[in-house]
Parts: structure tokens; sequence; C-alpha cells
């Protein structure tokens, strides 16, 4: 379908005008996101991706589902999106229910030449309501490069066609970038800061974009880019030209800042880093309402990802409800445990061992499985939509399901909720809020911490199938390290010793790792600590 045949397009030129408020222009600091868009040929099942860390002063924000709605020339698109939590209108990131999907950033060194015109939320609320093709966004670009937008911006958008291009975007102007084009985008991807290549000399924004692209480029193996590593690696990223604190914890020392504390300034996830989306499309031939918003409501390192479908035709309360989302609120209160410094700049300083400490604990020991059960549950469910078919009740009772327990494992800081991450079986993993260890089911390991070897002590009940024991041990985002052998003498005591070192042979980096031993549904896990 062309923009030409898109009935919802209606008169996008009255739209536009209708769709604006008088607002005051932003102050130059106060907006700066990293944003990233993703041919699907570069990912690791062929969807298209879009990326932003949403880095603005207004921490209180909120996911929401947006019903369609009827006017005199058209009704609109449902989408889900990222709003402020008093401005329920203007969107900064989403995707809509025919699989159009589109982010921004703001931009700072092409001239501003205007005083008003269309606010950047206005304008991304008008394109998921009304844009079915990145071919109907164009045409409200030429639209509003006519009328004129109040800032310079950067826009990244997909389409269920598969069609993904940034837009490097003036008052009056704009400069497309498809992923197609390997001159536009290396790789098909194309990341973004706060400037645009085509604009002025800047330095502003520079170091999270080096950073963002050297994490772009120089991945592990070069395997294609999936949903976890941008949740995972980039999108938590707090790496400065000052200190690389990884692998984690750190207890180091940078400056005369106090031991473990960070920089922020110039991070990937800073100390303004509010939200984060990252929304996966979908491929030519699937159902639309199946694009993925992995939405973080708070900053990312204290938060965790949720999935959200536009199918539910709703949004967990917990993102959004009342005056301020229940969501907001939590990860607001943790906020000075996470910057401790009691100073003008405090929360630029980040306190690292808050996220994991020599222990294995902190909030990384629960949020990051919790997100990975969520991943593992939305994969198994949307491969079973895909091939079977849905209907909105069932996508809502999955989102919900999905969301309350992570919810339930964010407000006790813990993974209990859920049963721990394991991408080997293939099954949708079960919530277990009740289940209980048999007798006699320990395992521990010394030493620990350990700089050569470890030996993994535990015990079984006695009538176990010796076949469902398993030992394993993963890193702390939940990947699988190792299954070392393990020998059950009688009693049902048994070791296994782990070298350091993964299933190629490999020795991994320093760092904190989980050991599970898991019998059929149950399973107990420990922590230690790799030295070098």
């Amino acid at each position: 379908m062309t923009s030409a045949d898109n009935p919802n397009l209606g008169n996008l030129g009255t739209w536009l005008v209708y769709s604006a408020d008088a607002d005051v222009k932003s102050e130059r600091a106060e907006n700066e996101c990293t944003i990233m868009v993703i041919n699907g040929r570069a990912t690791a099942d062929g969807r298209p991706i879009l990326w932003k860390n949403r880095d603005v002063t207004n921490a209180d924000q909120k996911f929401r589902y947006v019903p369609a709605r009827e006017f005199p020339d058209g009704i609109t698109y449902a989408f889900n999106g990222n709003f402020y939590a008093n401005n329920s209108y203007r969107c900064y990131m989403g995707v809509n229910e025919v699989g159009f999907g589109i982010i921004n950033a703001n931009l700072y060194n092409f001239e501003d030449i205007l005083e008003d015109g269309f606010d950047d939320g206005d304008l991304m609320r008008v394109a998921l309501e009304r844009c079915r093709t990145v071919a109907d966004w164009e045409r409200l670009l030429d639209i509003s490069d006519h009328l004129g937008r109040m800032d310079p911006w950067i826009f990244g958008a997909f389409d269920a066609e598969g069609t993904t291009r940034l837009y490097e975007c003036g008052n009056n102007f704009h400069i497309v970038y498809d992923t197609d084009n390997p001159a536009d985008a290396p790789g098909g991807m194309i990341v973004r800061t706060v400037f645009a290549l085509a604009g002025g000399p800047t330095d502003e924004g520079k170091v999270r974009f080096d950073r963002a692209m050297r994490l772009a480029y120089e991945r592990p193996t070069m395997e294609p880019i999936d949903i976890r590593y941008i949740m995972q690696t980039m999108a938590r990223d707090f790496c400065s030209p000052d200190c690389d604190p990884y692998p984690l914890p750190f207890y180091g020392r940078v400056g005369a800042l106090p031991g473990g504390i960070l920089c922020t300034a110039e991070t990937i996830n800073r100390f303004k880093t509010r939200s984060c989306s990252v929304i996966r499309g979908v491929l030519p031939d699937e159902d639309p309402r199946l694009a993925t918003t992995f939405a973080i409501l708070g900053q990312p390192v204290l938060s965790a990802a949720v999935p959200l479908w536009v199918a539910a035709g709703s949004a967990p309360e917990c993102l959004y409800n009342g005056s301020h989302a229940p969501w907001y609120n939590l990860i607001a209160e943790r906020l000075d445990q996470l910057y401790p410094l009691k100073d003008p700049d405090r929360y630029i300083h980040m306190y690292a061992p808050y996220l994991l400490d020599s222990l294995g604990n902190g909030v990384f020991s629960y949020s990051l499985n919790l997100e990975n059960w969520g991943l593992a549950q939305a994969e198994q469910y949307l491969s079973q939509w895909r091939e079977h078919g849905f209907d909105a009740a069932e996508v809502e009772v999955a989102q919900e399901t999905i969301c309350g327990a992570i919810w339930e494992g964010m407000l006790a800081e813990s993974d209990d909720p859920v049963t721990p991450y394991d991408d080997e079986d293939g099954e949708i993993l079960s919530i277990n809020r009740t289940a209980s260890l048999p007798d006699g089911l320990t395992i521990s390991n010394y030493p620990n911490p350990f700089n050569s070897s470890t030996t993994i002590n535990f015990s079984i009940p006695a009538n176990v199938d010796l076949h469902q024991v398993k030992i394993r041990i993963y890193d702390v985002l939940g990947h699988l390290i190792i299954s070392p052998g393990f020998a059950v003498p009688e009693g049902g005591r048994g070791s296994a010793t782990w070298n350091g070192l993964d299933d190629r042979g490999d020795e991994v980096a320093a760092g904190v790792y989980l050991y599970s031993l898991e019998i059929g549904p149950y399973r107990t896990t420990g922590k230690m600590l790799f030295l070098k």
C-alpha cells in the first residue's frame, strides 16, 4: 500500500494544525537521547529493531495503550507508547497496530531558526495514529517541513513491510538515511545521539555515540544483533572515557571519588536516562499486531523490561495507573541508593556495587533474571501465536502474567516469583510462586571466591533419577556458560569441579557467576566469585 492508498491519512495538514499545542522550546541540555535503527538483515531473527534510551529532565513517565478513535476523516490506529505522566497526548516512542514504529532524539548541530512550531510529541502522536508505512511518515515529514517544526530532531521509523530508516530533520527540511543502503547504514545499523552527521562540528553526544558504535560494531563474534544484547549490554552500559568498570563488580576509584563510584555524565545509561524502549517489528507475512515493545520504565540499570503488544488492547496498570505510575514510584525510591553522594552532582555519581557486589548481590542479581525469564516467555508465546493465531484476550492474559510476575519480583527485590531463566528447554516457563524444594536438595561451593578451580557440592534425595539431575553455571545475565560433569556417590551427595572455562574451553572473565542444581521442575542456586 502506498501513502496515497491509506485512508487513515486523511488531511494530514489539517490534522497537524489541529493537534499542535503552544509550547516552549526545551533547554539545550535537557534532552540527550541515544537511539539506533536496525534493518532486519542485521538482526538475529530478521525483524527490524528500534532502540531509544530516553534521556530527559522529567523522570515521571508512563507506558500507555491508546485505543483507536473515530474522526470525520477516518479511524486512527491503536498504539502503545511512552508519555510524560502529566500529558497523555504527546508520545515520544511507540508502535501501532499496523506495525509502524517510531523513536526520536533531539538534534543540536543544525541551525534552529524557529521560536514555535510542531512539538516532536505531537508529530509522533499523529504518526502513530495515522501512518501505516514509512512512506506515510515521509509524507507527514514533507507537510511538517512546510509548516515548520519547533526544534531540529532525529527520527527513526520502521513499518510492517520491513522498511527501516533514520531522518535528520531541521526546522523545515529533512535528510533520509536508509538502512538498505550500506553507505548510510554499515551492516544495516544506524546510531545517533544528539548530532547530525550532516550538521556542523560538535562534541555534544560524541562520547555516547562512540561507545554505542563500538558496542554495535565490535560485538563478540559479530553475530546478528538481538533484543537481549541491546537491552542488557547497550542500553545499560555505563563505561566512560575515565573508567571501564567491566566486568562487574567494580570497587575501583575514579579520581578523587570514593571507591565504586562512577561518573555517568556521558555514559549511555546515565543519570538522566528515564526510560527505554526496544521495539521489534514483524516479518512481512506476520500479523503486525505482534510487533513487540520491550518497555523499561525508569533508569534501565534499576529496572527490568516487560513485553507489550498492541494486540493486548491494554497496558499493565503498574506502568501507567494513577497520577504517577507505580513502576515509576518504585524506581524513584531506589535512586538514592544508586546515587548516594550528598553533593550538587549526586545524581551523576553512581555507586556500581549497588547493582552487583562481590557476593553476587544487588539489583542485577534479580532484575536480569526476571527480565530474561520475561523475554523467554514472550518468545514462546510469540512462536505459538505466529503459528496458530491468537485473540486479544489471550494476548492480554499473557502480557499481564509476564508483567505481573516481573513487577512482583522487582517489588520484592527477588527473582523468586519466576522460575530461573533457561534457554534450552523450549517450553513456556511457569510462574513459581508456591513451589517448594524437595527435602534433601542442597548446593554450595568451596573455595569462594576462587582463582583456579572450585568444587560444587550438592545433595539430592535418594530416590531421584540421576538422568534428571543437571549442574549448570550461568553468568549474571542468565547466559549458560557450561554444564560440568559430576559424580554422585552412594548416599545422594555429589560434586562437580569448575575451572573457570566455558563449554568451548575458553577462560571466562573474572566476576560473579551462578551455579545451579536442577531436577525436573526444581532448582536451587548459589553465587560464586571468580578471580584472576
